[in-house]
């Protein structure tokens, strides 16, 4: 059985699937759609709790807490699309635009 959780020195680590990655995707798309969340192009204190229930319903026993493991997460896949709006958008794209 894969074991979704590091071990050793960085023990809150988590690996990702891309399953996991489509349920955090569709529970922050729900809490944007509520309209509860929303704060100016952000989301409003309380989100992250949200969404580690609405994972929790989505993926039972996944154990994601939200902080550390979807605030992480969120960084990450923040950073990743910003590196890839830049390339497709950005004054130097590379051709691929």
């Amino acid at each position: 059985m894969e074991s979704s959780q590091g071990k050793g020195p960085g023990q809150n680590k988590r690996f990702w699937t891309t399953n996991k990655d489509n349920k955090l995707i569709e529970a922050l798309l729900e809490i944007h759609n509520e309209g509860k969340f929303k704060a100016e192009g952000n989301f409003k204190a309380g989100h992250l709790t949200a969404i580690e229930r609405y994972l929790e319903v989505q993926l039972p026993g996944c154990g994601l807490k939200a902080k550390p493991h979807i605030e992480s997460r969120m960084k990450t896949l923040k950073a990743q699309f910003y590196i890839v709006h830049e390339m497709l958008t950005g004054p130097n794209c590379s051709g691929f635009g």
